[in-house]
């Protein structure tokens, strides 16, 4: 009759360590231990191994899942990554190519979620392995690996540029008052910047207070009070609504940039949608 596996929980990483460079190839075929507990400038790199093509490893183990696992992982693997020609040298028998990318493995029973949602921003070789300690019927213990999947990152929001932005608009008076208003703002020393999507971030002595928006009949606007608040979505199409939003919210706001009492903001991290 067939025994059941029975998993162990290892507590501590000195017990994982052992383990695993015991034979290297069970976590992957062609892998070879270049050293354990290597001194950085970052404190001791737990594993480091070279890959069948030739290729630096980076290994860091936990015995638990870690939040700070991957930055501490990287810290090592900015290390080896600039001493690669010296690995190489001082180990001329493991095979090792410096030219081929270095690889980073974070090896632990498991993985918390901020950890695989930044994983997939990462554009080096980066691979999570989660691993199973299971006890055999002899008694001898042994590690299951399994590489955890890490989605692809989302394509970035395509920023268009002003020219583009303007297209948006298809009433072509519409558009036409945008231009004027752009061109007028720029005469004023307000810069409008192209962000994400139809929206278009205004600046004045180098703080943001406005945003304006391209819709097919129509644009909108919105200014930053003295208050932090910002106004409501203002719909504009003709030239009067402009004038009419320029004397009531834009120069007072830039009056107020000028003299400091307004807040203003530095990035574009805002909530227009």
């Amino acid at each position: 009759m067939a025994k059941k596996l029975k998993i162990i929980d290892i507590k501590e990483k000195k017990d994982l360590e052992p383990m695993l460079v015991r034979d290297l190839s069970t976590l992957e075929e062609g892998m070879v231990l270049v050293g354990q507990q290597v001194p950085t400038d970052t404190g001791p790199l737990d594993i480091l191994a070279v890959d069948s093509e030739g290729a630096l490893v980076v290994m860091e183990l936990k015995s638990v899942v870690d939040e700070t696992h991957l930055m501490q992982g990287l810290r090592y693997y900015d290390w080896v990554v600039s001493h690669a020609a010296w690995i190489a040298t001082a180990h001329k028998d493991k095979g090792i190519d410096p030219k081929e990318a270095c690889r980073l493995l974070l090896v632990a029973p498991g993985f918390d979620e901020i950890t695989k949602r930044i994983a997939k921003y990462i554009s080096i070789p980066l691979e999570l392995i989660d691993y199973e300690c299971v006890e055999l019927p002899d008694s001898s213990r042994d590690l299951l690996f399994r590489r955890v999947s890490i989605p692809d990152a989302p394509e970035p929001p395509k920023i268009y540029t002003m020219p583009e932005k303007l297209k948006i608009i298809q009433d072509d008076k519409v558009r036409a008052l945008l231009g004027e208003v752009l061109e007028s703002m720029k005469q004023e020393g307000i810069e409008a910047r192209p962000i994400h999507g139809e929206w278009i971030s205004c600046w004045y002595k180098n703080k943001r207070f406005m945003y304006l928006g391209c819709k097919k009949k129509f644009f909108v606007c919105e200014v930053l009070h003295a208050d932090g608040d910002w106004s409501n979505r203002i719909r504009i199409s003709t030239k009067k609504e402009w004038e009419d939003i320029l004397k009531s919210e834009i120069h007072p706001a830039c009056h107020r940039i000028a003299h400091g009492s307004q807040p203003g903001t530095v990035s574009d991290d805002s909530g227009v949608s």
